[in-house]
């Protein structure tokens, strides 16, 4: 998919001081997140410039003064916007060149839109010939409008629009205008319907006059891209969360096939959860400094905005040694990735994967939390003849339990390098050689290891050295002894792999 970049700068605008990243849009849905107040709405109304200039026009003198600035630049072209000392508000240097064909729609319905509704309540209350310019809404968009927002068919019948749009140039509207007919015989303009019905109408007709019909974009505007754009500013305040869903189920069927990009500034946990960590952009505003973080993982994104609910992912473990392994690989994807995992060390491994097969049945853990479990390598073709737990997620360690890989090592191998270190590292009283001969000498049958490793736990704690001491520090035996690469990528593609949930992403 062609990749589009829009490097945005914005310089003491609102309670932002400072903020700039380059944006890198393919095809598909992002999402702005953040806490209230953190400056969501004002990097949205900067980039949403492009294809509604008014979103930067009206910023108010009490939101930008002599030193505000923005400046977006995209395919060597740069624009840029400074404060005009006598009519107080922002203004470009010269004619903006980043220019989209696109749609803006703010939690706020502003601009030209207020103009249109006291225009329209005008004509449909004074001019007798008005109605007659209406015709049906497309079918497609009373379709998509009805499935949206009431999930069947045939809530709107009787939604109309005037003709063309220079009909509606003819009556100075600058949008095109939408009227529902009621049981009276009346009728109401979009506007005067509810917020989510007005937006959701202006986005389908967008939708249905460019998206869907490209032959017909004859580009009143001298856009820099054939790229559509839909910003939309805080979406939760128009719509009920089941209707975002299938907003963004919709949204998703146009960019399998059209150059859509759609990018939401939101608090909802159901639409963040919908879209995949790298087209989250979760915004921290340090005293007025921005930082934006991507990619970014649903439970991280969230915790902010809601109280803890979970993690984004909890791998299931045998033991503490195990835990500490794991947590050990992931620790940098965790951190590069802003994803909350946790691990969780539970037992046997017939006991791991009973507790794991519980927890989905049950979801004890969360809708869309992702669950896997990683098991000793020593039981890897026991599990997998274990017919109960072939669905589950799971991955295997490289190595047998940890009791049974030091029994190899130091009593079936007699490794010599790996005495060596053990040895020093450990036993400074007596000699490991003397303590594993004393080991041999009255203990014959071990076939799981966990008798030499208590044999070795009695000898440690001589030299004040317990079990939760001795574990964390042999795991960094372990990395320098054997190669976890192979499970560490296991693991960071399973939990990837897993996010990338939409019909739109298992297709891309």
């Amino acid at each position: 998919m062609e990749k589009l970049n829009i490097d945005l700068r914005i310089k003491d605008v609102k309670n932002i001081k400072e903020f700039e990243h380059d944006f890198c849009f393919e095809r598909g849905i992002y999402a702005l997140v953040g806490e209230n107040a953190v400056g969501k709405s004002t990097v949205m109304s900067a980039i949403a410039s492009t294809v509604y200039s008014q979103t930067v026009f009206k910023l108010g003198n009490t939101e930008v003064d002599k030193s505000s600035a923005i400046e977006l630049t995209c395919k060597g072209v740069k624009d840029i916007w400074t404060y005009d000392d006598l009519a107080k508000s922002m203004k470009p240097e010269r004619r903006t060149r980043i220019i989209f064909n696109g749609i803006y729609e703010g939690s706020i319905f502003s601009g030209t839109r207020f103009d249109d509704m006291r225009k329209v309540d005008k004509l449909i209350q004074e001019e007798p010939g008005f109605t007659n310019e209406f015709v049906n809404a497309s079918e497609d968009l009373k379709q998509a409008l009805s499935m949206i927002l009431h999930d069947e068919e045939g809530h709107y019948t009787e939604l109309y629009k005037l003709k063309t749009m220079d009909v509606a140039k003819m009556y100075d509207l600058n949008n095109m205008p939408y009227f529902l007919k009621l049981g009276d015989g009346q009728y109401i303009s979009k506007f005067k319907m509810s917020s989510g019905e007005c937006m959701l109408i202006s986005l389908l007709n967008f939708i249905n006059s460019y998206a869907l019909q490209p032959k017909k974009m004859k580009k009143k505007k001298n856009t820099i891209d054939d790229k559509l754009f839909v910003f939309i500013d805080e979406v939760e305040l128009a719509l009920h969360p089941s209707s975002i869903m299938r907003l963004v189920d919709y949204l998703e069927s146009m960019i399998k096939t059209k150059n859509l990009t759609v990018l939401f500034s939101t608090h909802s946990g159901e639409l963040i959860r919908k879209i995949k960590p790298d087209n989250i952009f979760y915004i921290e505003n340090n005293e007025g400094h921005l930082k934006l973080i991507t990619p970014c993982y649903p439970s991280y994104a969230i915790r902010s905005l809601y109280d803890h609910d979970g993690y984004d992912s909890t791998i299931l473990v045998e033991d503490k040694m195990t835990e500490i392994i794991v947590r050990r690989l992931v620790e940098k994807f965790r951190i590069d990735n802003n994803l909350l995992i946790n691990v969780l060390p539970i037992g046997a491994w017939n006991n791991t994967l009973a507790f794991q097969e519980r927890a989905m049945k049950q979801n004890a853990f969360g809708r869309d939390k992702f669950l896997f479990s990683v098991i000793d390598g020593d039981v890897k073709e026991q599990v997998k003849k274990n017919e109960r737990y072939q669905y589950l997620k799971k991955l295997f360690l490289p190595i047998k339990s940890v009791e049974k890989y030091l029994y190899q090592k130091l009593i079936v191998e007699k490794d010599r390098n790996f005495i060596k270190i053990i040895g020093n590292k450990y036993f400074v009283l007596q000699s490991l050689e003397s303590i594993l001969k004393e080991f041999c000498a009255n203990e014959k049958d071990d076939c799981t290891g966990k008798k030499l490793f208590d044999f070795l736990l009695i000898n440690l704690d001589k030299v004040g050295i317990d079990e939760p001491a001795f574990v964390k520090s042999l795991c960094d035996d372990l990395f320098e002894y054997e190669n976890f690469d192979k499970l560490k990528g296991n693991i960071e593609k399973f939990i990837q792999d897993n996010y990338f949930i939409s019909s739109y992403y298992k297709q891309a």
